[in-house]
C-alpha cells in the first residue's frame, strides 16, 4: 500500500524478510510477512523508503551509534524518476503504492540531504562510477568484474570507514 514498514529480523522471519526486501516491484512476486498479527504482501521498501536515513538516525541516537551509508550510484548521481510507462504500470499494478512512486525521486533527494547534513554522525560511500552494464544486466563476467571493482573500492575505504566507526 505504499505505507513503510520497519521490521526486527530474527531466525524465525530471516529468510522471508530478506526474501521481501529482495522483492522488486514489477520484476518478483511479493513476499507475505507476519505484521502486527496479520499476513501482509510485502516488497521491497526503496520505492517508499529510498534511503531511510530518518530511521537510522533515530536507531543510532538511541544507542549512541553512527550511520553508515553505501550508495549503488556515484556522488551526483541521483535518480531521474519513472516514466510514464513506469508510473502507468505501478498505477494499475499497485494503487496503493501510486503516490509513493510519484514521489520516490523527492523523498530519495531528501533524505540524502538530511545525510548530509549529519557529517558528524552519518558516513555516505559512493562508488567511483555506475556498474559496467548498468544496474540490471545478466552478464556473469560484467557482474564478477562490477563485482571486484567493488571490494576493491571497499579496500580502499577500510580505513576510514573503521575511524569513523571506531573499531
Amino acid at each position: 500500500n505504499g505505507e513503510e514498514v520497519y521490521m526486527r529480523l530474527a531466525p524465525q522471519n530471516a529468510l522471508d524478510l530478506l526474501s521481501a526486501i529482495c522483492s522488486l516491484p514489477f520484476v518478483t512476486p511479493a513476499v507475505s510477512l507476519l505484521y502486527n498479527g496479520v499476513s501482509e504482501s510485502m516488497k521491497d521498501g526503496a520505492i517508499t523508503g529510498p534511503l531511510p536515513i530518518q530511521k537510522a538516525l533515530e536507531f543510532a541516537s538511541s544507542s549512541g551509534g553512527k550511520v553508515l551509508v553505501v550508495m549503488t550510484r556515484p556522488k551526483g548521481g541521483r535518480l531521474k524518476g519513472y516514466s510514464r510507462a513506469e508510473l502507468l504500470a505501478a498505477r494499475c499494478l499497485y494503487p496503493g503504492a501510486y503516490s509513493a512512486f510519484t514521489e520516490r525521486t523527492s523523498r530519495y533527494d531528501a533524505a540524502l540531504r538530511l545525510a548530509e547534513a549529519y557529517a558528524d554522525q552519518v558516513m555516505i560511500c559512493y562508488p567511483d562510477e555506475e556498474p559496467e552494464g548498468g544496474r540490471f544486466h545478466t552478464d556473469r563476467g560484467m557482474a564478477k568484474r562490477n563485482f571486484d571493482r567493488g571490494v576493491a573500492r571497499g579496500r580502499v575505504m577500510a580505513t576510514s570507514i573503521c575511524a569513523f566507526l571506531r573499531c
